[in-house]
């Protein structure tokens, strides 16, 4: 199981989202991408790479109820790749408390 979410940070005046995937149980980062823009193509995009990394996604994806996730992981669900769930809070805070101690210590 991974939980999947993204943070907005400012890169040399311009706006960018950081992609982060972690396990829950462990806490590892399975994986972590910036991009310059938050839509449904590049949060589509993000799921590809870990897959090419590590040959594998995860069974079972839980994100936050953002649009941009709908098109992506819908699609790796119908295709059968992943379970993919919408949480908020409870499973998801493993995430938020990530990007919570990731912005205290760049500020």
């Amino acid at each position: 199981m991974v939980v999947v979410d993204e943070t907005w940070v400012r890169v040399k005046g311009k706006d960018a989202w950081i992609h982060v995937a972690l396990d829950p149980r462990t806490l590892r980062i399975i994986y972590l991408e910036p991009f310059f823009r938050r839509d449904e193509y590049t949060t589509d995009l993000f799921p590809e790479h870990p897959v090419e990394e590590y040959g594998e996604w995860p069974r079972e994806v839980i994100t936050d109820g953002g649009s941009w996730y709908r098109a992506a992981f819908s699609f790796w669900q119908i295709e059968g790749r992943i379970s993919w769930k919408v949480v908020r809070g409870g499973g998801r805070s493993v995430n938020e408390g990530f990007f919570g101690e990731f912005l205290k210590k760049r500020a």
